[in-house]
């Protein structure tokens, strides 16, 4: 629910800034794209709601979906499952879209999850949040980023997250 309003109050925000004339370089974009995932990185830390993430079968479900195609449709850098949303940083192999790649993990292990729990409908949100890294430095700063998130959201010695082998130094 959180989440959700969050999502409609920034494209509202969008629309009253195009609107204003404010938008007028990607430099605007990118700042008002940092300020919304900073406050929702903020919200899912706080890990409202069922968190059913935090149960070991469902991240379980999660892990293996991500790691099920790692040397195939893509390489999969690092991740980390935490309670309520998941982090990844991976390449994509040519000939698959990052689109897809989501769209299959959420269908997959939305349906899986959803078994275990004795639910149905919807598990994913239907909006990703998605960063093209143009850079070694930016790199760096993601998985650093995704290796951090629990000790941050003040999940210590959390167990999901992975860094690939090529990484560990």
């Amino acid at each position: 629910a959180a989440a959700e309003r969050l999502a409609k109050e920034k494209r509202q925000l969008m629309r009253e800034l195009e609107y204003a004339g404010a938008l007028n370089n990607s430099k605007d974009l990118t700042r008002l794209h940092e300020l919304q995932s900073t406050r929702m990185e903020a919200i899912l830390n706080r890990c409202h709601g069922a968190c059913p993430l935090r149960q070991q079968d469902a991240a379980e479900i999660v892990i293996g979906t991500l790691m099920n195609f790692d040397g195939v449709r893509y390489a999969m850098h690092a991740y980390c499952v935490m309670p309520n949303h998941v982090h990844a940083a991976f390449t994509p192999t040519p000939g698959f879209q990052v689109q897809k790649i989501l769209g299959t993990w959420k269908r997959y292990s939305g349906r899986r999850i959803n078994a275990l729990l004795g639910k149905t409908g919807e598990f994913w949100q239907e909006e990703s949040y998605d960063h093209l890294i143009r850079s070694v430095g930016d790199f760096e700063h993601a998985i650093r980023y995704i290796l951090a998130n629990p000790v941050k959201a003040g999940l210590h010695e959390w167990p999901w997250v992975y860094l690939a082998p090529a990484l560990r130094t």
